[in-house]
């Protein structure tokens, strides 16, 4: 963008943040960077902006309203991830990368915000027939689940056409590091170039390669414009700025259940006729639902850091 004598405003999308700079994309799908001098707005990947063009630099003033921040928290201390988000995708992948804890808690801060969410399995061409089990857990809940490999091109077509779908404007894949998620992206729009990690042997885990946000921008055929957003792997997702009320929402299998206990106060941890606590011996509760909720319970109660 050729800079102008006068000064002029427009809209822009935020697709990257950094400590002083910002990647920007405008109306018009020009890309280029804007000074947050210094500092001084609170801006995440997502957020729509107003800028100003001047005689030398483009400026972000304002940021305008969100309709919604997917967030963590540990302690007092809140993180920002990523802002207007239409849908989220839970990106997880076959042991020892299953991590039930954090999916879990990504469902619970996407139903804070009240953005919906789906899970994705990917990595299928190495799951197991027992494997699949682990993720009734879910589908029991209702929750739509998409089986895909990066590496065969499974269900590429199927996440496609959700990311195609009409209203949806952005979209945020969140997993821990070496679940695939920047390999998802390439494939859902070529020439990307997201960073690619594998999985340590040693660990199991993956090594991180998305280091910050970063909005990637997808032309539709209709001239509209989608944004998937990869956000970086992460192992700790606390959830302290979330109520005790917003938590039971978001186990709604606990909720339920909880209708049925002895006390109406019951917090399901010691208390005897407590409802939950038999459905969960008799595995009609899964037990790594439970065990989430608890965590997250002792962790609101005490404030510890997750």
């Amino acid at each position: 963008m050729n800079a102008e004598t006068d000064s002029r405003s427009f809209l822009a999308t935020i697709l990257r943040t950094s400590r002083r700079v910002v990647n920007i994309i405008d109306q018009n799908g020009q890309i280029f960077s804007a000074f947050n001098p210094p500092c001084s707005l609170d801006i995440v990947v997502g957020d729509e902006v107003c800028c100003e063009l001047n005689a030398k630099d483009v400026v972000v003033k304002k940021v305008l309203t969100r309709r919604n921040c997917l967030k963590r928290a540990a302690a007092e201390r809140e993180k920002r991830l990523a802002a207007n988000l239409d849908h989220i995708l839970i990106v997880t992948a076959p042991p020892p990368l299953y991590n039930t804890t954090f999916i879990d808690r990504v469902s619970v801060a996407a139903g804070v915000e009240k953005i919906p969410f789906s899970l994705v399995v990917n990595k299928i061409d190495l799951i197991s027939d027992s494997d699949k089990l682990l993720f009734n857990t879910y589908r029991n809940l209702g929750i739509n689940i998409y089986y895909t490999s990066a590496k065969t091109n499974v269900g590429i077509e199927a996440l496609r056409e959700l990311m195609l779908g009409p209203g949806l404007k952005k979209i945020a894949l969140v997993g821990v590091s070496g679940v695939g998620k920047s390999s998802l992206i390439n494939l859902l729009i070529p020439n990307t170039d997201a960073r690619v990690s594998e999985t340590s042997w040693k660990t199991g885990q993956g090594r991180q390669t998305t280091s910050s946000a970063f909005a990637h921008s997808y032309n539709r055929d209709d001239g509209s414009r989608v944004f998937l957003i990869d956000l970086p792997g992460i192992h700790n997702f606390g959830l302290c700025h979330v109520s005790e009320a917003q938590l039971r929402v978001a186990f709604p299998e606990i909720m339920d259940a909880a209708a049925s206990c002895q006390f109406d106060d019951c917090t399901h941890l010691l208390e005897p006729g407590c409802e939950v606590k038999i459905l969960v011996d008799e595995n009609k509760i899964a037990v790594s639902r439970y065990q989430s909720y608890t965590d997250i319970l002792e962790e609101l109660r005490s404030k510890k850091p997750y």
